[in-house]
């Protein structure tokens, strides 16, 4: 189980100390250093709020390292973000095409072939 871990990487990482922590979830600080700890598991009810307030599935928080997951979430932020600028490159060459080869007819239409030699 990694609950314990969990809990002291969501304090360190999205909270200012045990206390803030504590008051979010309405509980002592005492009692958050006893999870961190592995001294004791909080109850059931705390580690549902705990996952909906950091949208993690109860198996995630308590059955996985979130260290890893919030690496992967970066990861993949960073690939989508990647994407989205791919296909924004791909959109405006598309328009740019399509905006030479209307130029060209309207060249086509406006110019006689035998007046555009060279």
């Amino acid at each position: 189980m990694f609950i314990n871990h969990n809990i002291k990487h969501l304090v360190k990482t999205k909270f200012r100390n045990r206390s803030a922590f504590a008051d979010e979830f309405g509980i002592t600080p005492t009692a958050v250093a006893k999870y961190e700890k592995n001294l004791a598991l909080p109850r059931l009810d705390l580690v549902v709020k705990i996952a909906d307030r950091f949208e993690l599935s109860l198996s995630e928080i308590v059955l996985s390292d979130i260290t890893l997951l919030d690496k992967n979430k970066k990861a993949n932020k960073s690939t989508k973000k990647e994407s989205e600028l791919i296909a924004e490159k791909d959109r405006r060459i598309k328009e740019l095409t399509e905006t030479i080869e209307y130029q060209r007819n309207l060249i086509d239409k406006l110019l006689p072939a035998n007046s555009r030699t060279g």
